[in-house]
Formats: structure tokens, sequence, C-alpha cells
């Protein structure tokens, strides 16, 4: 999708949650609304002045986490639910590309051990929940397979690859994408 649009526009057309198509859905005097207004206007201004936005973690993320929480046969109605939401009635502009950085978790597992220097405690709910792990790696195989995201593979099976040959692969592909 090519983001085009008219830097004309004002950004008063953009604040104004009222005007949202989303607006009945969710709680009044939310933070997310403002959050995601704000946002989504960010974005929007950089794409019309001709810039490039990079994003960690955008809504695919929030795709890929709420994925695998759910029966997998549930997916393509959660995704299509989802994509509805934030990018067709909330108006934050959809990718024109997403990078899974795909490292399998008992790969994950070694960096996380090494950054905490053995101490296991140290991780997060979700860095010690190697299932979830493994079910958030394959929600986000589907999301690249049915989604068509770029598919960077971050390890050799066992060990990571280093990261200037993963930068090299993703740069690579970002000057394809340009």
């Amino acid at each position: 999708m090519s983001h085009k649009a008219s830097i004309s526009t004002t950004q008063a057309e953009y604040i104004p949650w009222e005007r949202h198509p989303a607006a009945e859905e969710l709680p009044k005097g939310t933070a997310f609304k403002t959050v995601y207004l704000n946002v989504g206007m960010v974005i929007y201004v950089l794409l019309c002045a001709g810039g490039i936005v990079l994003a960690d973690r955008y809504t695919t993320a929030n795709a890929v986490h709420q994925c695998s929480k759910l029966e997998e046969a549930q997916w393509p109605v959660f995704l299509d639910w989802l994509f509805d939401l934030e990018y067709a009635r909330i108006g934050l502009p959809a990718p024109d590309a997403v990078f899974f950085l795909d490292m399998k978790p008992e790969v994950s597992q070694k960096l996380m051990t090494g950054r905490y220097h053995g101490e296991e405690a140290k991780k997060d709910i979700h860095e010690k929940d190697v299932a979830y792990l493994t079910r958030s790696r394959t929600a986000a195989l589907y999301c690249t397979e049915r989604l068509g995201w770029q598919h960077v593979r971050c390890d050799d099976g066992a060990e990571p690859l280093p990261i200037p040959q993963i930068h090299e692969t993703i740069l690579n592909r970002v000057l394809e994408l340009l």
C-alpha cells in the first residue's frame, strides 16, 4: 500500500476523537484513544512529507501477541477484526512492509541466559514462558505467510546468526522495497 495523501489536510481533522469511526466502539476517555490518535497523526504527517517510518512493535506485534492466546482457528477472524479496527476505523497507516525477525525460542533462551548471567529469575513473565514464546513464534510464522511479511531468519537452528549478517539481510530487503 502506498501512502499518498494531501499535506493540506488540517491537523484538526485528525485530532478530535469524536470524528473517528471507532469512537463509539471504545470506552470514552481512555488513554488508548489519545495515544493512537497522536501516533497515527505523527506517522501520517511524516508519510505525507515523504518520510520513511520504521516502527518496532506496531500493530503487527499486537497481532502476533494476541493470536498466541487464541486457538489457531480463530486467527483469521481476529486478524481481520484487528486490522479493520486499527487501520480502517482508527486510521493508523497500514505498513508497506513488515519484517519478522525469527529466532527459535530455544536459541533466544540461550541469549537471555547470557544476558542475565545465568540468573533465570531475572527473566520477565514472557521471557521465562517457553510455551508462550513457541506459540508466539507459530503465530508470527502464520502471520508472515498469510499477510506477506518478510521472514528474516536470525539463527542457524542452534545458534544466533551474527548481528552484522542479520543487519545486512534486513538492509538489502529494505533497499529492494524502496
